[in-house]
């Protein structure tokens, strides 16, 4: 159980994807000033913001749990150019960079009904065959889910209206939610089989929210409920089987700690934290709890993916790296490659492969590399440029396990002075 301080301590500083994407730069450099500010509220004050990423082998016939899919060469060559300029295709950059595509968007009048649209990514699969997403209206008041599989796009149903995209699993299933109130989320759903599927929430319990979904069809979140006695809000880690989303199951805590739980590894595993003191911690199964030892009392890492026998995060502000072997209990620093200012991309920019291949999606924020910092994957000890158009920088956080493709978006660098909006291009590169 866990009391309000403590939700503040482990839940509130987590990234979460924010549905509304507030995206800015500098108008007289047109450098990027801010990123996605990915924030989910819940009872009142307190920010229970917990991570959404999608996890765990499934439908794809893969021998390992490593993610090699690839999409074709360019499923938007026909897509005719966003609403931002951006364009389907441009000139190759050079064996030292990815490949960009401009995601299409789907051919429906409720899409062409959108004044000045802006078209963002919210979660990939860890194939990244599927993405999830949403384009709006650039007042942001009519917001309209997009499924994409292999790169072309289609529509969600209009139950979706309006709602927030969280994850996508391997067979294609969302999860999602329809709102939000002070409590958390607000009509919770799976939707797979061309049918939604609705979360059940167990009596007691006034509020919710929602991490991922894994290949199974199984959700993790969390539950909030008052008690008696207790100052705030309780909490309770959550999972929603898939053959039965109605109850979910209620995790234990660990003895003498509270934790976290903020989202799936690509094998399945739990990933969260402990409190006092945000000590990493992942979970796979009843008495399989193991506490991650990390760099100092001042850095607590948080865990961004699992594979196998490995374990992969970040000091949280991504200037720090690191990997887990679980069979040796040994921890290692992941070197960054001569790039002063480097910086992680957050909570879906790390993954871990089976072989214990990390790949980082990141950014040198550094006065020498210029105004315009170009968008980078680290690999193998390698770097390769996430491009842009001309007159766009690059926005992007989303990769499929292993990063042979990366999800994310383009912006329009607006000259001084001018007043249109940023209005982002949803995009993906090949790497």
């Amino acid at each position: 159980m866990t009391d309000e301080r403590d939700v503040r301590g482990w839940l509130a500083t987590a990234e979460a994807p924010d549905f509304r994407l507030d995206l800015r730069h500098t108008v007289a450099t047109g450098r990027e000033k801010a990123r996605q500010r990915r924030i989910r509220r819940v009872a009142g004050t307190v920010a229970l913001g917990l991570a959404a990423i999608v996890a765990v082998p499934g439908a794809i016939a893969i021998a390992s749990r490593d993610r090699t899919d690839s999409l074709p060469d360019d499923p938007a060559a026909s897509a005719s150019a966003s609403a931002s300029g951006a364009p389907a295709t441009i000139p190759d950059a050079g064996p030292d960079a990815c490949r960009y595509h401009l995601l299409p968007v789907p051919d429906d009048p409720a899409v062409k009904e959108l004044k000045d649209p802006q078209v963002v990514v919210s979660a990939v699969d860890p194939t990244g065959r599927w993405a999830v997403g949403w384009i709006a209206s650039n007042d942001r008041q009519t917001q309209l889910m997009i499924l994409w599989e292999n790169g072309k796009a289609r529509l969600m149903p209009p139950e979706t209206k309006n709602g927030h995209p969280i994850a996508v699993n391997e067979q294609g299933q969302v999860l999602g939610k329809s709102g939000l109130n002070e409590y958390g989320a607000v009509g919770s759903w799976v939707y797979r089989n061309g049918s939604f599927d609705r979360l059940g929430i167990p009596a007691g319990y006034p509020g919710h929210d929602l991490n991922g979904i894994n290949a199974a069809g199984d959700v993790l979140g969390y539950v909030v409920y008052h008690q008696a006695g207790a100052t705030g809000l309780q909490s309770r880690v959550a999972v929603w089987k898939a053959g039965d989303l109605s109850t979910p199951q209620l995790l234990p805590n660990p003895r003498n700690a509270l934790w976290g739980a903020e989202r799936f590894g690509s094998d399945g595993t739990i990933l969260g934290s402990l409190q006092p003191g945000m000590r990493p911690y992942v979970w796979a199964g009843p008495g399989t709890g193991r506490e991650l030892s990390g760099p100092s009392d001042t850095e607590s890492p948080r865990l961004r993916d699992s594979n196998g026998d490995w374990v992969v995060g970040d000091t949280g502000t991504g200037r720090r790296v690191f990997r887990w072997r679980l069979s040796t209990g040994e921890r290692t620093e992941v070197p960054i490659p001569s790039l002063p200012g480097f910086r992680a991309g957050g909570m879906t920019g790390i993954t871990v492969r089976s072989d214990g291949e990390v790949a980082i999606i990141g950014r040198q924020e550094d006065p020498a590399a210029g105004p315009d910092s170009p968008l980078l994957l680290l690999r193998n000890g390698q770097k390769k440029v996430l491009p842009a158009p001309d007159g766009f920088w690059a926005s992007g956080s989303h990769m499929s396990t292993g990063g042979s493709i990366v999800y994310g978006e383009v912006i329009r660098s607006l000259e001084p002075n001018e007043q249109k909006k940023d209005m982002p291009a949803a995009v993906y590169w090949t790497c």
